[in-house]
């Protein structure tokens, strides 16, 4: 067995797509598939049967008799109706009464935005206030809302009870918009998901002189949930958006929160993702910094480890990874090379 990290082919060959690149230098193009499914549902109905009943009278009384049978008879299957009548009205309202209390009980007992673990209270605003200025990347950060309703599966714990397919995905996972759909699934390795939210073509961002690209990608155990992420794929190393590398190797080191780094300047984040291990939610940001060696011509990036909002730890990867793979790939790689996980492939 090994290492899944290993085995990158597998995700060399699925990201080659089209994707516009900015690197100071201009742009280069590449071409893309798609594919979809959809699923069809059935709804019963039932029906409810009535009885109906009889009753006999006998003849061999006087007229007498038969008056105040009949009407002592009317008398009591009057009072009985009542007596029924009363007694249904007050079951439908205990009835009602009872799903009133379920109800309140269930909107009690739902946690709110804040209390979810989906991504920390503080991590949504640093990633909406400070994300790539792209069109394509806000749309799809909407989207990306619904990973709210999946259940990952625990890296370490490895229990598929519940936990969100790669059917379930492919199959209902909605977009707001005309995307385009990529999918590879490879049984008992890594397999992939893909939407690719392209710009209309010529419609170039005014700054970056490229168009507006991004992608939400999900990777899968199998066909078990295992890492989520939301990107951009207008990819931009420019000294306006790069953050210096000594900077975020402080702050990874000191465990400091996440807030912390709204005060860096510039601070560009391009990509976040998550993965489950241990119980915990690790969520990784993306996002370029300066070079770390001389051999980067562009510069580098940083993905950092944020639990709740903490920092935990950094890692990171050269510009060139970000180009043969995506900011997806490189925080999932970051956030699997960080957290506990029992990750193989056979």
């Amino acid at each position: 067995m090994k290492k899944l990290l290993t085995s990158l082919s597998l995700l060399a060959l699925f990201s080659q797509s089209t994707l516009p690149i900015a690197a100071q230098a201009g742009a280069d193009l590449f071409n893309n598939t798609n594919t979809s499914e959809s699923v069809e549902s059935t709804v019963e109905s039932e029906t409810n049967s009535s009885e109906s009943v009889e009753t006999n009278e006998s003849e061999e009384t006087t007229e007498t008799t038969e008056s105040s049978e009949s009407e002592e008879t009317t008398e009591t299957t009057e009072s009985s109706e009542s007596e029924e009548s009363s007694s249904s009205e007050e079951e439908i309202s205990s009835e009602e009464s009872s799903e009133s209390e379920t109800s309140d009980s269930e909107d009690e007992e739902t946690p709110t935005d804040d209390e979810s673990d989906f991504i920390p209270a503080d991590v949504v605003t640093l990633f909406e206030e400070h994300r790539q200025d792209n069109t394509k990347l806000d749309v799809a950060w909407e989207d990306y809302q619904q990973v709210a309703d999946y259940t990952f599966y625990d890296l370490t714990v490895m229990d598929p009870t519940g936990v969100t397919t790669y059917d379930e995905i492919l199959e209902n996972f909605e977009t707001s918009e005309e995307v385009v759909v990529t999918d590879e699934f490879y049984e008992g390795e890594l397999s992939v998901i893909n939407f690719l939210y392209q710009a209309e073509e010529g419609d170039f961002h005014p700054e970056r002189g490229i168009e507006d690209w991004a992608q939400i990608e999900f990777y899968f155990a199998g066909d078990l949930l295992i890492y989520a992420g939301v990107s951009t794929m207008s990819f931009e190393f420019a000294d306006h958006n790069k953050t210096d590398v000594q900077d975020i190797d402080a702050l990874s080191q000191s465990t400091d929160a996440v807030s912390e780094l709204a005060t860096l300047e510039p601070f560009e984040i391009n990509g976040i993702g998550q993965v489950l291990s241990d119980g915990e939610m690790h969520h990784g940001i993306a996002f370029p910094v300066t070079p770390m060696t001389e051999d980067e011509a562009f510069g580098s990036v940083a993905v950092l480890d944020v639990v709740d909002d903490t920092i935990l730890s950094s890692y990171t990867a050269g510009s060139q990874d970000i180009m043969t793979y995506s900011y997806t790939t490189v925080t999932f790689i970051g956030l699997t090379n960080i957290v506990p996980n029992n990750l193989v492939t056979l």
